[in-house]
């Protein structure tokens, strides 16, 4: 066993990544020959102050960019790096590629800037589904949608179109026929001729896919696979209204589809998510309530009473005994989903830790004062309603509309709440700014 101690200073990222990048520039290097068996797990973990999962996860990376292996019982070794000869006297012939060591050290002498540890990146095929950092990046993105998901579960593509290829490819066989909405993205047909598929278009309407289309087509085409896009539809612009959602995914199930969802500007629909009530309260929200969450001590503190009738307990207040209790009592008409009790408890625990290091470092200020700790802990309706913004059209103090160059629009008055920067709202503004606008207007002779 080679006693190998890797330096991880001047190396960035997260510990298991500094201490697999350590691995490849200690074998660019030659301080780690092909054939040389890398520190137990564990005793490097020891070693390095780290918990054996970081390290675990350090050897597995390495594995992945083909420098190491790892056998049970064996341990781990060194690679004969690619296109390099090894002990048999065999060259690797899998990849039709410079081998990356023959002229290195003058390659790297000639760039301005000269290449660090990972010089020989430049010369290699990319890892078989995406560098790790960009697939991690990636599951955090999606987690964001509230699909969590491994890294390992996420591959990088060269753009929305190769990942729609790849999809199909992984779900259908030529001569397939495939499920598409009437009116779609022309790249999806593009990519059905590309691989030999038959697109069978389902009916639409103003909400999107009509379920029960779907599920006569389905039945009478013998289609395994739909391509959908329930948000910002490709050309309509539609997007799916939950009760169409869970309607479609229903049918789904019923005809046991594989689903390849193109979700290219779903992000967009974080801030105008809609509601399966939308339309009849003549209102949107973006995602649901906000709540706020505190505990007894902030009632003692603030000499609240959490009783009826200073708080509504029918769908705007409730308490309980536990965090996760809490959670699962939440329940409100505009609440789009069911608050995860995990989700709560780890949103206040990272509130909570902002409190013992005196400072909130995701938004850069100070922590707050007091925890969230002590039972029976509540949950209020708190959502901010967005009113006065102070946007609206640029005027003047004679309610002349002004352009972007802060000029004066000949004949164009404006007054009320369409009128920017102005911090009085409700009647007031109106009949205020109104009456200024209008008297000037009157004035003007024609």
């Amino acid at each position: 066993m080679t006693i190998w101690q890797p330096d991880l200073q001047n190396l960035k990222g997260p510990d298991y990544q500094r201490l697999a990048d350590a691995i490849r520039r200690d074998i660019e290097a030659g301080r780690l020959q092909p054939g040389d068996r890398l520190p137990p797990q564990r005793d490097l973990a020891d070693t390095l102050a780290m918990t054996l999962g970081t390290v675990t996860r350090a050897y597995q990376t390495a594995a992945r960019r083909g420098l190491v292996a790892g056998e049970v019982g064996r341990g781990t070794y060194v690679l004969v790096p690619p296109g390099a000869e090894d002990g048999d006297g065999l060259l690797d012939l899998s990849l039709n590629a410079i081998p990356p060591h023959a002229y290195l050290s003058e390659l790297a002498a000639r760039l301005d800037p000269p290449l660090g540890a990972r010089r020989t990146a430049l010369l290699e095929y990319p890892p078989r589904g995406g560098h790790d950092d960009h697939r991690e990046a990636g599951a955090e993105w999606i987690a964001r949608r509230s699909v969590h998901v491994s890294p390992s579960q996420v591959l990088t593509t060269v753009g929305a179109q190769h990942g729609l290829l790849i999809a199909l490819s992984a779900t259908t066989s030529p001569g397939d026929a495939i499920l598409v909405e009437e009116l779609t993205y022309t790249g999806v047909i593009t990519a059905a001729r590309m691989l030999g598929l038959k697109p069978v278009p389902v009916a639409i309407d103003a909400e999107g896919l009509r379920p029960d289309a779907l599920d006569t087509v389905a039945r009478t085409s013998g289609a395994r696979t739909l391509v959908i896009q329930p948000s910002l539809h490709n050309p309509t612009g539609v997007t799916m209204t939950p009760r169409r959602r869970r309607e479609i995914i229903h049918a789904i199930h019923r005809h046991g589809l594989s689903v390849v969802e193109d979700d290219t500007y779903g992000f967009l629909n974080a801030c105008l998510s809609r509601h399966e009530n939308a339309g009849k309260i003549g209102k949107t929200n973006g995602g649901g309530p906000i709540w706020a969450i505190f505990d007894a001590d902030a009632v003692a503190r603030e000499k609240w009473d959490p009783t009826p009738p200073n708080v509504d307990p029918n769908g705007w207040f409730y308490s309980a005994s536990t965090v996760a209790d809490l959670a699962r009592k939440i329940a409100n008409p505009y609440q789009q989903q069911p608050m995860a009790p995990r989700t709560l408890e780890e949103t206040i625990a990272k509130y909570n830790s902002y409190v013992d290091a005196g400072k909130d470092a995701e938004f850069g200020r100070p922590g707050p004062m007091f925890k969230i700790q002590k039972p029976p802990f509540y949950a209020a309706w708190a959502t901010p309603i967005l009113h006065d913004a102070l946007a609206g059209l640029r005027t003047n103090k004679r309610c002349e509309a002004l352009d972007l160059r802060g000029q004066v629009i000949p004949g164009l008055y404006c007054a009320g709440e369409t009128a920017g920067g102005f911090a009085l709202h409700g009647l007031p503004r109106v009949t205020v700014f109104g009456r200024i606008a209008g008297r000037e207007a009157a004035s003007v002779r024609t």
